[in-house]
């Protein structure tokens, strides 16, 4: 495999935000306020906002709780700025675990979503050994999207998911208790046509599954400088997917507390888990303390592995520094 390991940060950055086209831009710009409190003559809920924008408009948050799911859906919708005005958890999109999602983003291009807290949102499990469902941020068949400076927690399933959609821009979310009876993951991807995401400076611990999974999706991902530990299973996990670039992250102290109805025998953790992989750059990852392996991968396909901070590998050579 021909990797230039000199390729940067901001060079990857720029090559994923230089492909997002410009939405045309209405002006249109609407206030939400729960309560009135902050914002007098505000709309009262943020989905009411969402029906009424137009494609480039701006939703502007005040603070207060919002109730879940908020469906941001069709090309209509096309270039929509949904901010929180407010601090830390000032701004809050408040499930009750009989929804599905906090934000939904289906069929729709070039949104923004920013400074968020989403918590408790999915549907409650009935037995012990049921996965659970739900997702902070869903998004489906929706390209050139941003989601970033959100805190996510307590969801039943997922904090951010994406399938079949391509060139969004996750970053600076703060990523914590997802399905923590259960088997959650921080960040999913799946999909074939899941290509060119840009996963940035996230931070997510504490899942019983892993802070971010990537299985069955299309080539392109870039995942870099995320610190993903304290999970369960995995810190990064990549199944069935070529073409990602996993460059300067931190995986470490994953402790092996896995979920509810897992039947592996052997519950420790991994750093990075690579299985059916191939054309992967694995660069300056930086791994201790995972109870099992800071990097497995099973040997199939082509791996680049360079200057990887780790102790330990199932292959030698793995752990560069």
């Amino acid at each position: 495999m021909q990797v230039q390991h000199s390729v940067r940060s901001l060079t990857l950055l720029s090559l994923v935000l230089g492909l997002a086209p410009a939405p045309a831009q209405s002006g249109q710009l609407l206030f939400v306020d729960d309560d009135g409190a902050q914002c007098p003559g505000a709309l009262r809920t943020i989905q009411e906002a969402v029906a009424q924008a137009t494609r480039g408009a701006t939703i502007l948050v005040c603070p207060g709780a919002y109730k879940a799911t908020v469906a941001i859906k069709g090309h209509d919708k096309d270039g929509i700025r949904v901010i929180a005005l407010g601090g830390q958890d000032e701004v809050v999109v408040q499930g009750s675990h009989t929804e599905g999602d906090g934000f939904r983003l289906e069929d729709v291009d070039s949104v923004v979503i920013r400074g968020f807290t989403v918590r408790e949102v999915g549907y409650v499990r009935t037995t012990a050994s049921q996965f659970g469902v739900g997702c902070g941020f869903h998004v489906q068949n929706a390209n050139y999207n941003t989601i970033e400076h959100n805190r996510i927690t307590k969801i039943d399933m997922m904090g951010i998911s994406v399938f079949s959609s391509a060139n969004n821009v996750i970053r600076y979310n703060f990523i914590s208790e997802i399905d923590r009876d259960g088997f959650g993951y921080g960040i999913y991807l799946d999909g074939v046509k899941s290509t060119k995401n840009f996963i940035f400076q996230n931070y997510a611990y504490q899942q019983p599954g892993a802070g971010i999974v990537l299985t069955n999706a299309g080539p392109g991902n870039v995942i870099l400088d995320n610190d993903f530990s304290n999970n369960g299973q995995w810190g990064i996990s990549h199944q069935n997917t070529e073409g990602t670039w996993i460059e300067g992250n931190r995986l470490s102290y994953n402790a092996g507390a896995w979920g509810c109805n897992s039947t592996e025998t052997d519950r420790r953790s991994r750093g990075i888990d690579l299985r059916k992989s191939n054309k992967v750059a694995v660069f300056d990852n930086t791994m201790r303390g995972n109870t099992a392996m800071d990097i497995s991968w099973d040997g199939a396909g082509e791996i680049a592995f360079a200057d990887n901070a780790c102790h330990t590998a199932t292959q030698t050579g793995l752990c560069g520094r």
